[in-house]
């Protein structure tokens, strides 16, 4: 059965938007990103012509988080905290 025969509240990608991703049966995430009209059904040829990429990391993430301490973090804060009342104090000075 193809996807645009289904009831509107049937098809992967209004059912996605409605209801999430968990909601989902395993074969309509698929199609939904593939948008073959085929819920499950695309061949092998069909993702090597569109060169899709199922790979589900981000493309646009960076690679690797780098993390700080929270002493490091707590020391930051502390920095621009100092760095405001400096400057709050030169604009007190002016008024």
């Amino acid at each position: 059965m193809k996807i645009k025969d289904l009831p509107k509240v049937d098809r992967p990608r209004e059912k996605l938007i409605a209801k999430g991703a968990e909601n989902l049966k395993d074969s309509e995430p698929l199609a939904t990103l593939l948008r073959t009209g085929k819920a499950g059904k695309i061949s092998i040829k069909q993702i090597q012509e569109r060169n899709y990429n199922l790979n589900f990391k981000n493309p646009n993430g960076k690679s690797a988080a780098v993390h700080k301490s929270p002493e490091e973090l707590v020391g930051k804060i502390e920095g621009k905290e100092r760095k405001i009342t400096e400057i709050l104090g030169e604009i007190r000075k002016q008024i």
